[in-house]
């Protein structure tokens, strides 16, 4: 999930961010009258041929980076781009000309910048993923790896180029709730005041003929082990609760699937429930369900095999089992989390993607 980016709050939100499989920085010195035509060409065409090639993204024009633990983050805002001298649509004109063959969908989009640099812009291109392969004026086919723009393979070549032939899908963030320790301790005290009154007010509904108050002792276990709960001490962490969807962006019916996750986190960072070997696996379709049926002697349950499931093309739906709880020191979210996902398709090649999970919880 790569999220809008409309304002100059929006880009100045990305100071202290590194740059992912979907987003990339560039200084605003690339559009600067001093550099050629050739030399515009040749850097951005890599890029949107990369994303185009990956599974999409956004490219920012206007941000200063700097290397941290060998990865590139935002450190400031460019001084910007004179947008009487690079117009919006000469620069989408040079972008849209020199992919092969064109991609729809791509779109530029000036962001005016204010203060001392009010009178310029940063542009934001917005890059769709492709149908198909497309080629840079080098004629290369770049992809997205480890963060770069690199040159891709035959064979990933040919991959690409079959997209519009194959089932396709990509798995994207549907939920992600973040809790944090002061919040949640926030809703124990308000819950705690509830079952107090559930307690006061059922003793007071107890009084017998003496005028004596009395709870069933089991009544008054619960109602001791919910305060217990409860009463304890504030958290030192915070929560975000994350759940997957799957989304056929393909031509072509999905009937099953299975998804495989694994996550580059700080050491801090904890998931519920924990991989097992470094992985979590989940099916789209599971084999056999259980099922309840009624008869006059009574109820059975049995396993039995589940209805086939598909999901058509543009749709979406939650991936089965794929929820998760992230926990991580209160009120410092982790510099760095993925998910590493890699979606296995029936009678389809592979496919593979990343959320940045660190971006989003910076940026609820």
């Amino acid at each position: 999930m790569t999220r809008r980016i409309q304002t100059e709050s929006d880009i100045q939100a990305l100071v202290g961010q590194y740059e992912t499989m979907r987003m990339d920085f560039k200084s605003s010195r690339l559009l600067g009258t001093d550099q050629s035509k050739k030399h515009i060409v040749d850097e951005l065409a890599r890029d949107v041929s990369a994303f185009a090639n990956t599974e999409g993204g956004i490219l920012v024009i206007g941000i200063e980076t700097g290397r941290e633990a060998e990865k590139a983050m935002a450190v400031s805002l460019s001084d910007g781009v004179d947008p009487n001298v690079r117009k919006p649509e000469w620069l989408q004109q040079v972008v849209a000309a020199n992919i092969s063959p064109p991609l729809n969908g791509l779109v530029v989009r000036p962001i005016p910048l204010s203060g001392p640099r009010a009178g310029k812009v940063a542009y934001v291109i917005e890059i769709p993923k492709g149908e198909t392969a497309h080629q840079a004026p080098d004629l290369r086919y770049y992809g997205r790896h480890e963060l770069e723009s690199k040159p891709l393979a035959d064979n990933e070549i040919r991959l690409r180029m079959n997209r519009g032939r194959a089932a396709h899908a990509t798995i994207e963030l549907m939920t992600f709730v973040r809790l944090s320790a002061e919040a949640e301790f926030d809703q124990r005290q308000d819950e705690l005041a509830r079952v107090n009154e559930a307690e006061r007010l059922e003793r007071e509904g107890s009084d017998d003929e003496v005028g004596l108050t009395f709870i069933p002792l089991a009544r008054q276990r619960a109602f001791d082990e919910q305060k217990t709960r409860l009463r304890a001490i504030k958290h030192s962490f915070d929560e975000c609760t994350i759940e997957l969807a799957i989304r056929n962006d393909g031509p072509i019916t999905i009937r099953d699937c299975s998804l495989s996750i694994s996550t580059q986190c700080d050491k801090n960072t904890t998931f519920t429930p924990p991989a097992e070997n470094g992985k979590w696996l989940f099916h789209f379709l599971p084999s056999e369900v259980l099922r309840e049926s009624y008869t006059m002697s009574g109820t059975t349950r049995k396993m039995v095999p589940i209805r086939e499931r598909k999901l058509f093309p543009e749709h979406a739906t939650p991936f089965p089992g794929a929820k998760f709880t992230m926990s991580f020191p209160a009120g410092r979210p982790p510099r760095e989390c993925t998910l590493d996902w890699v979606l296995y398709l029936d009678d389809a090649p592979s496919i593979r993607g990343v959320i940045d999970l660190a971006a989003i919880a910076r940026n609820p």
